[in-house]
């Protein structure tokens, strides 16, 4: 019995075999191959070949032949135009993509059939996209403004971390469903919201491509060399600007939200100033720390004076607003005007109101530069070199071990059965987890101890407990000879990897 004829068989004959119509429908599938194509066709979309044979399957719809352009018969299965979302749906349930492709050109304006394009891609990632958007714009009762872009996560980026593999790590939160202590409580040293949450993804989702933390790592040593304790300064004092922007969007910013956003970009030229442009990754979040000057734009009554005459200026102008090449000043005179005239008749209650409301709907069009400077300013946050260099890494490793082994023992009145088994398990998957996410040179010291730095916490003391606890080294040799089997055999990585 002869075989029938595949699509991918006639994707790579000869198209001039075939009648106009489906040398049309044939190049538009070569395009999508491995989609099922509703090419439209009157009051139906119609399937051909192997696709026509899946929908059959599928959907139990009629399968039928047409003519032999080609001397093949053309199997084919159509759905109705007016049925097209139940069959869509369907089909995203059974897990299948579908491209739908329209007439988009006129009928009868050139020779041969009339022009078809794929106007719409349906996925079950988009489907699934689309109902949550849908659920979020229910719940908040406006569109999301401020929801741009959408990522999907392919798994073959992201290094798989089922939630078994993430609750036996702790990397976020302890087995008894506590946050400390954890990877995320000793790593976490960052002075902002924003930062926090950019260190939880990379922790829970971390790339597979090795030239990500590559990336992070020649940030890091930038970072170093320049010197990285004016800049964590400086980001102490930055507000959250991703909630902002989110609530700006939603148009619930309140006042003090919208004065800790001005006081940001106010300090961005400061802050940029103590970023480093010498690794790819500063540069680009250098670049995003200098958005649109009409978002920091100052209102209100100044004296403006070109950068050549700044050195005329009296002693008693005060700088209110430094632009690209002037200066902004006030008097005091000036400003007792400004309050005189800010705090008159026609800025009541309601038309402060007004006001304020036009100001969020001035902020909206700027959406898409405060998301860029908000993970900029999380991503610098996260970037603290000393948690995240490969080193202090492995420190904050076996202070975890240290934590998890003393409170076991407190348990246990001493006894090193399941609980000492245990601690030994999440030594062992934690290093490799973060041998996967930092490179560790080959051959490097092991510093025992982290600098578990708080805010206000005093770093030469910390130092000095970490130089102490550097004696213990021999406690580490197993980790460490791990670590060095790893760093010189790459190939071991997915045996011992659990993922």
């Amino acid at each position: 019995m002869t075989q029938p004829i595949s699509t991918a068989a006639l994707l790579q004959a000869d198209l001039a075999r075939h009648s106009p119509m489906m040398a049309q429908y044939l190049s538009l599938k070569a395009a999508h191959p491995d989609t099922l194509l509703l090419y439209r066709m009157g009051d139906f979309y119609e399937l051909f070949y192997d696709d026509a044979r899946k929908a059959h399957r599928l959907l139990d719809i009629t399968l039928t032949t047409r003519g032999q352009p080609a001397g093949e018969p053309v199997v084919m299965a159509g759905v109705p135009v007016h049925a097209l979302e139940n069959y869509l749906a369907r089909l995203v349930r059974l897990g299948e993509s579908v491209a739908i492709a329209e007439q988009v050109g006129e009928v009868g304006a050139a020779k041969g059939p009339v022009e078809r394009k794929v106007v719409r891609m349906v996925t079950p990632g988009t489907v699934a996209a689309a109902a949550l958007l849908a659920y979020a714009e229910h719940t908040q009762g406006q569109a999301l403004a401020h929801v741009r872009t959408l990522e999907v996560a392919r798994a073959g980026d992201l290094i798989d971390l089922p939630p078994a593999t993430l609750r036996n790590l702790e990397l976020t939160q302890t087995l008894r469903g506590e946050e400390a202590p954890t990877l995320l409580s000793l790593l976490d040293t960052c002075r902002s919201g924003m930062g926090s949450r950019a260190l939880r993804q990379w922790l829970t989702g971390p790339a597979r491509d090795r030239s990500v933390a590559a990336a992070r790592h020649a940030a890091i040593a930038a970072l170093v060399d320049a010197g990285f304790a004016p800049l964590r300064d400086a980001l102490a004092q930055v507000a959250d600007v991703e909630r902002i922007a989110a609530r700006i969007a939603l148009a619930s910013a309140r006042p003090r939200e919208l004065a800790g956003l001005r006081d940001t970009l106010r300090a961005l030229p400061e802050l940029r100033a103590r970023v480093p442009d010498t690794a790819p990754l500063l540069a680009q979040w250098r670049a995003a720390l200098a958005p649109d000057a009409g978002i920091a734009e100052v209102h209100g009554f100044h004296i403006e004076v070109t950068a050549s005459h700044v050195d005329k200026v009296p002693a008693d102008y005060q700088r209110r607003q430094t632009m690209k090449n002037a200066e902004r000043y006030i008097t005091p005179e000036l400003k007792a005007f400004e309050d005189k005239a800010l705090s008159a008749q026609e800025r009541a209650l309601a038309r402060e109101k007004w006001l304020y409301e036009e100001l969020l709907a001035a902020l909206r069009p700027h959406l898409g530069e405060l998301g860029a400077l908000a993970r900029a300013l999380a991503a610098l946050d996260a970037l603290d070199p000393d948690t995240l260099a490969p080193r202090e890494a492995l420190d904050a490793l076996y202070r975890l071990k240290q934590v998890r082994s003393r409170d076991a023992k407190s348990k246990t009145s001493g006894s090193t059965g399941e609980a000492g088994q245990g601690n030994d398990q999440l030594l062992r998957l934690s290093a490799i987890y973060l041998e996967a996410m930092v490179p560790v040179e080959r051959n490097s010291r092991i510093v025992l101890g982290i600098h578990d730095k708080s805010k206000d916490g005093d770093l030469g003391a910390q130092r000095a407990q970490s130089r102490v606890r550097e004696k213990r080294g021999a406690k580490l040799a197993p980790l460490k000879r791990l670590v060095d089997r790893q760093a010189s055999n790459p190939g071991d990585r997915d045996r011992w990897i659990p993922w």
